[in-house]
């Protein structure tokens, strides 16, 4: 019986803690008092104010000097600024007083924020619907953020009122100097170039040259101060985007090589970083910065290591890549405690089609976490819009803050907040997206065709039943959710147009057999229509990283009907790949599907290859026939002409066409070769041969054979 007794016990102790600690917001009125400092005053003057521009009766609201006297029913809250708290935060909670304790003023307005939306869900008097749901509980706890340093970098946290309220970073405001950028801030002078096999190269910097060093001191004083201990600004200092390393007599006793400016870049940084005590210096693991430096760092410098080589999208795991990346970072873990990440989150061949992100971003958070890591720049769609984005930025937010927290919860929260008549909707698909590419553990590539995500973590059924179902609902919602959801609807028409161009000449393709020739379907036209008017109301232009203009991507739409081009006589089946690397099954499908490629996009139906390419095909009869290759001409991204093209028969040569190097930037070149007689039935050998050049590459989106 004592057994029962003490158990009833228990189970009444745990849901009196769990009734204090949240539900005890809810109170008749509040009553807003504060340290008596100048830095407490300040904040519970703020979260007043704010509480009170919120309100539809600001009487239940007051302020006081002291609790001794609150009204019956009400709460008083008590804000107190420390500098010296262990933790970021503290609070206390128990049945009339709600006692928080904040470090710096970031946390000061991200706590205000929090307890606004709080206070909102118990107290229908107050109004929290424009802000973002709060991911913190008021129980009794205190908790630092599990990574100092935290920016998301979406669309929405380039909005700094949004930053502000999640306490996130921006680049645009924490930063002086970003990525590889010192040449923006520094004068030409020769006394800052390196010396590279003993001339002075200008495509990099001496790290050891003191007027390098004066330059940036001046910039810096000049434009940020001497900067406090409470609002550091920080400095990237990082190589230009090069091998070269400076070897200067000065450089090369500091202990640079060739290829290697790490002793002389973290020369220079412990030189700010004494000189600026009050501001903070990094550089980034990239180029000629390879591993740590003999010397450590200054406390108020750091590193960044780039996570490109981990796998995305799916749990770390003991891999070569991660255990490479474990090495690196152990290295600079002895010689500085300041270690952050240049992680990424996007698909950046494809902003607009839907991509799960979050739960393998939970998952490597917390790997990342019990490694030391205590800063996260995730690098996602930047300042253009990408599907899903405002969510994904919100949950990006608070994981970093605690990589604990529930993403389905986050998720549903946020939806219901901001799409209160498609929420449902939303959180089913984005959520089954999520939980299915994290449990097929196939993760996802940083730069990824669209066949390429059909094989990892988009369901081309899914999407659109989703979309159909988001279309009928659509007009049911009101004003400001339809404004909402109208980026994401273009971001949809954008993945119905790979759909289609991906089914090619499949009945729900976008092209169709007429004649003898290819051409675009109607209904295709009406959806271009749609897409661009969809895009210029909502002021999207861009829908990859690179070159990835939609004014483009409609140009090659629009221009395809007009190539006029014939329906080909091989086809996948008939079509077959041999040699030591052959092309892959779903290249073959590519070569001989009737669908050419877009100009703008390598992606969009291009093959790309660096090897020779064998390939064997039947003709039907002997009828004279013409071969016909388009290859993409792209200077930047190492696409040029073939050297040659061999046609085989019977191990016998009856073609054979060289090629001379283009120097054009970007182009497309067909090339017609009429074939000689060739024997039914009998297989045809089709070799395509790369230049020598291994910088070279070919893009190549058909291999058409014609009747004359």
């Amino acid at each position: 019986m004592y057994r029962f007794n003490f158990i009833l016990l228990m189970l009444f102790l745990l849901l009196l803690s769990c009734t204090n600690s949240y539900s005890q917001l809810a109170a008749d009125g509040y009553v807003i008092l504060n340290e008596g400092d100048a830095k407490s005053e300040k904040w519970a003057s703020y979260l007043f104010d704010h509480l009170k521009k919120r309100a539809k009766d600001t009487s239940i609201l007051q302020v006081a000097n002291t609790d001794a006297n609150i009204p019956k029913g009400y709460k008083s809250i008590y804000i107190h600024f420390d500098e010296d708290l262990e933790q970021d935060y503290s609070i206390s909670n128990v049945s009339q007083r709600l006692h928080i304790t904040v470090k710096s003023d970031r946390v000061a307005l991200w706590m205000v924020y929090q307890l606004i939306d709080r206070i909102a869900e118990v107290n229908t008097n107050f109004d929290s619907s424009d802000i973002s749901p709060a991911w913190i509980n008021f129980h009794d706890h205190q908790k630092s953020f599990d990574f100092s340093y935290r920016e998301p970098h979406y669309q929405p946290n380039t909005d700094l009122d949004i930053a502000a309220i999640w306490n996130t970073n921006n680049v645009d405001v924490d930063w002086g100097i970003w990525g590889h950028n010192l040449s923006r801030f520094i004068k030409d002078d020769k006394d800052v170039y390196a010396t590279y096999q003993d001339k002075l190269n200008k495509n990099q910097f001496c790290f050891s040259s003191d007027g390098l060093f004066h330059q940036l001191e001046h910039y810096i004083l000049d434009t940020y101060g001497k900067g406090r201990h409470d609002k550091p600004t920080y400095f990237m200092i990082a190589p230009n985007d090069n091998q070269i390393a400076c070897t200067c007599d000065r450089c090369t006793e500091l202990g640079n090589k060739e290829v290697n400016s790490t002793a002389t870049v973290v020369h220079l940084i412990n030189r700010l970083s004494e000189k600026f005590p009050f501001h903070k210096f990094f550089t980034i693991v990239y180029g000629p910065v390879k591993e740590a430096p003999e010397h450590g760092l200054a406390d108020n410098a750091g590193v960044f290591i780039s996570t490109i080589d981990i796998p995305k999208g799916k749990p770390l795991s003991d891999g070569k890549a991660f255990k490479s990346f474990q090495n690196l970072l152990y290295q600079w873990k002895a010689k500085t405690d300041n270690i952050f990440l240049w992680d990424y989150a996007s698909n950046f061949d494809d902003y607009l089609s839907p991509q799960p992100s979050l739960l393998a971003l939970q998952n490597q958070l917390k790997t990342f976490k019990s490694l030391g890591i205590n800063g996260l720049f995730l690098n996602a769609s930047g300042y253009d819009y990408s599907s899903f984005d405002d969510v994904k930025n919100y949950v990006s937010a608070a994981l970093m803050f605690d990589s604990e927290l529930s993403v389905n919860d986050l998720v549903r929260r946020y939806f219901k907040r901001f799409y209160p008549k498609t929420h449902e909707l939303l959180s089913e698909y984005y959520l089954q997206l999520e939980n299915q590419s994290f449990s097929n553990k196939k993760g996802y590539e940083l730069y990824a065709a669209f066949p390429q995500i059909t094989k990892t973590y988009f369901s081309i059924s899914s999407f659109q039943d989703f979309n159909k179902h988001l279309e009928l609902v659509y007009k049911s919602a009101g004003e400001d959710e339809q404004s909402r959801l109208r980026k994401l609807r273009l971001a949809l028409l954008y993945t119905n147009l790979q759909i289609a161009y991906f089914n090619g000449l499949q009945k729900d393709g976008a092209f169709m057999k007429k004649s003898d020739r290819i051409s675009v379907k109607q209904e295709i036209n009406q959806l271009l229509d749609r897409f661009e008017g969809e895009a210029k109301a909502t002021e999207i232009a861009i829908y990859k990283e690179s070159e990835g203009s939609i004014s483009n991507y409609l140009k090659d739409w629009r221009s395809y009907s007009s190539i006029n081009s014939k329906i080909n006589l091989l086809n996948p089946k008939a079509l077959n790949a041999i040699g030591q690397d052959p092309v892959s099954a779903s290249e073959i499908d590519l070569l001989a599907n009737n669908v050419l490629g877009f100009p703008s996009d390598f992606n969009q139906g291009w093959v790309i290859r660096n090897q020779e390419t064998h390939l064997q095909f039947n003709v039907p009869d002997t009828n004279p026939k013409e071969l016909v290759i388009r290859q993409l001409i792209h200077k930047k991204h190492r696409f040029n002409t073939i050297q040659s093209i061999i046609v085989k028969q019977n191990n016998k040569i009856l073609l054979k066409k060289e090629f001379k190097t283009v120097s054009s930037s970007h182009e497309v070149i067909e090339t017609r070769l009429k074939l000689p007689i060739l024997q039914k039935d009998v297989a045809v050998d089709l070799i395509l041969v790369p230049a020598k050049n291994e910088n070279q590459r070919i893009a190549i989106d058909e291999i058409q054979i014609l009747n004359l």
